[in-house]
């Protein structure tokens, strides 16, 4: 999955065949289940609020592409709170939309992110992690928003922790209509 994203951020093109109407609101909850999972061996823990008429939520995209976002932002979150002191709360997601976005929002309350690495957070490589191989997942994440053509930020979560924020053009993720066909 990742190495697919790699492979289209390289050729700075964004392949679409694979997009098609997703429903955001099934997508989310299962991704959330899935990583709550995880969540629960480290005995953390993950809360998913969805607008009450989830209906709204299908977007135009690709379903392996978002999957990966989301647990991407998840993973990252859920490894910050467990490096934070105790006691850990609840990695929070907040899905809104509205005429002119789709407000996507990730928050923990765990070790957050230094100033300095802050400013290139998006940067392939870069990366709060103590160990393994990491520092794709931001930049991949950063790159499918920018195609879309939204933005992302970074905040600290006072007293700690992180929240990103996506924030996506209503008609980057709207869904095409039928064409209209003329009966005469």
């Amino acid at each position: 999955m990742e190495r697919r994203l790699l492979d289209a951020t390289r050729l700075g093109v964004s392949d679409t065949s694979d997009f098609q109407e997703v429903d955001l609101a099934v997508l989310l909850k299962d991704v959330a289940a899935s990583m709550e999972l995880k969540a629960q061996r480290l005995s953390k823990s993950i809360c998913l609020s969805l607008p009450e008429d989830e209906q709204t939520l299908r977007v135009w995209g690709s379903q392996e592409q978002l999957i990966q976002l989301f647990i991407n932002l998840l993973d990252n979150a859920i490894e910050a709170t467990q490096r934070a002191e105790l006691p850990h709360e609840p990695v929070e997601v907040l899905i809104q939309l509205n005429a002119r976005e789709l407000i996507i929002e990730v928050a923990d309350r765990g070790v957050g992110i230094r100033p300095d690495i802050r400013e290139r957070i998006f940067e392939r490589g870069v990366t709060t992690k103590t160990r393994g191989d990491h520092g794709i997942g931001l930049y991949l994440i950063e790159h499918y928003v920018t195609q879309a053509g939204g933005t992302i930020e970074v905040a600290d979560n006072a007293p700690r922790g992180t929240i990103f924020t996506l924030f996506i053009p209503a008609d980057a993720h709207a869904c095409p209509q039928p064409e209209a066909h003329d009966a005469s």
